[in-house]
């Protein structure tokens, strides 16, 4: 079965992303875990019943990566640029924090965030039909 993927932009970005959805707890606990490209998909978002603030690591992460936490107005709150460390034990991972609530995180390749100017404030946009 082929992961569920959506289109996503930002305003004022022209290229779009296509991202697999990770939306349950399996999906989320995996998230880009051992792979060494991103493949037919730009990136993953993960989506979130409630907004709260949230915390990532890259356990079993080979990609180098921006993550964007982006809070139920779909408005960015903030990023961070993460190394990918594989192999190394749960205690001496970096953490990544939402600066406040986040009800999604979007997962990309390092640099897109700066290549396209994003900041804090910035609104992500669903482009399929059925948004979030």
């Amino acid at each position: 079965m082929d992961a569920d993927t959506r289109t996503v932009s930002f305003e004022g970005v022209e290229d779009d992303l296509t991202v697999e959805v990770a939306d349950n707890f399996l999906q989320r606990s995996k998230g880009l875990m051992y792979r060494e490209e991103l493949g037919y998909v730009d990136g993953m978002i993960f989506k979130y019943d409630e907004e709260k603030e949230r915390v990532f690591w890259m356990k079993n992460t080979y990609i180098p990566l921006d993550i964007i936490f982006i809070d139920s107005e779909k408005q960015i709150v903030n990023i961070e640029e993460a190394e990918p460390e594989p192999n190394t034990s749960r205690s001496d991972l970096e953490l990544y924090r939402s600066e406040r609530a986040s009800k999604y995180v979007l997962e990309v390749e390092k640099g897109f965030s700066e290549k396209n100017n994003l900041t804090e404030g910035d609104r992500m946009v669903f482009r399929d039909k059925g948004l979030y």
